[in-house]
């Protein structure tokens, strides 16, 4: 009997292999070819503001803080991923030498011309997001903080006329803010630690001197030393881990700003600066731990006067970073956790 069609149809001569078609799935898939888009603006044409440009360029490349923090801290730039965040907001700007080799990393990773966001770099003194003009110190931090949020992103002659507007209308000896600023001026409470710890860099004409209410307790001292350590140093000391670094203004700031913090825990509630009255040898960073301290501290300074400002949110995130997970100082500081502990005398 003659085998049937079916089974005739079935013997078929194997496909050669160019003939057999690929299954899907397997294989490796071609290489996307990337083509990176040609700068966003032209360097004449371009926007002044550093932040703009900035953050265009993420979107552009459809990149994210985490995914540039992770690729210039591969190439070892030596950046904290919120600072990226910073920069991107306009908070913040590059200042330092190290910050400015983060830039020249990131023009690189976006094929960007060689000084394309370098050269929108304000080379101003930064303070509290503004770059203001070359002014004194006293004077730049007190405009500072009457600034918009866009100052930067302004023509240079509507700078000016904001900043006019500011000495005339807020910092005038004649208006109410002028007459309260100089009236709690001679009432200092801080507590001062150049000339007391190491690495905190004296001011331009300060004595070491230090009247003995304004001197940092001992353990105070030492505690604030360590945390300079371990802000400041190029390595950290061994089981350690941190986010950032601190340069020596970013140092002289902080430091500056925890006196004010200190200070107003340690003075006398019944006084003009009506601060919290915690006698002096109980002053310690473990007391940063606590909700409850930087609770009054917020509303103790708006009380003072009347209004928040950006300073209160720069040291919400100080402590922030002072107690995150696996990077934070007083995470990493078992010692101060047990003093916290014993001390149960900060409630609302």
């Amino acid at each position: 009997m003659s085998p049937s069609p079916t089974l005739r149809s079935s013997k078929r001569r194997p496909a050669k292999p160019e003939e057999r078609p690929r299954r899907a799935g397997r294989g490796r898939p071609p290489k996307p070819v990337v083509e990176y888009p040609e700068p966003l603006w032209e360097r004449v044409e371009a926007p002044v503001d550093f932040a703009a440009v900035f953050d265009a360029e993420i979107r552009r490349h459809g990149d994210s803080v985490w995914g540039l923090h992770k690729a210039t801290t591969a190439k070892g730039g030596t950046i904290d991923r919120t600072t990226l965040g910073a920069w991107r907001r306009g908070t913040k700007g590059p200042q330092t030498p190290a910050s400015l080799q983060v830039v020249d990393l990131i023009e690189s990773r976006y094929r960007l011309p060689q000084g394309y966001l370098r050269g929108r770099v304000t080379h101003g003194r930064a303070v509290s997001g503004h770059s203001l003009p070359e002014v004194g110190v006293s004077e730049r931090r007190r405009l500072a903080w009457h600034l918009p949020d866009d100052f930067n992103a302004r023509t240079a002659s509507e700078q000016a006329e904001i900043l006019a507007w500011v000495r005339s209308s807020v910092l005038s000896g004649g208006t109410a803010f002028h007459r309260y600023h100089a009236e709690v001026s001679k009432h200092r409470f801080a507590i001062r630690f150049e000339g007391v710890v190491e690495g905190v860099p004296l001011r331009s004409g300060q004595k070491l001197s230090l009247r003995p209410e304004f001197a940092p307790p001992p353990r105070l001292a030492r505690e604030m030393a360590d945390l300079l350590r371990f802000k400041t140093r190029t390595l950290t000391e061994v089981g350690f881990q941190r986010s950032g670094v601190w340069g020596p203004e970013t140092a002289s700031q902080k430091v500056e700003h925890l006196g004010l913090l200190f200070g107003a825990l340690a003075v006398a509630p019944d006084g003009v600066s009506r601060g919290f009255g915690l006698p002096r040898e109980r002053l310690t960073f473990a007391l940063l731990v606590s909700p409850a301290v930087w609770d009054w501290y917020v509303q103790w300074r708006e009380t003072r006067r009347g209004f928040y400002t950006g300073w209160e949110a720069e040291m919400l995130l100080l402590a922030a970073a002072l107690t995150r997970s696996g990077t934070g100082w007083l995470r990493q500081s078992p010692a101060l956790e047990r003093d916290h502990f014993r001390r149960k005398h900060i409630r609302h």
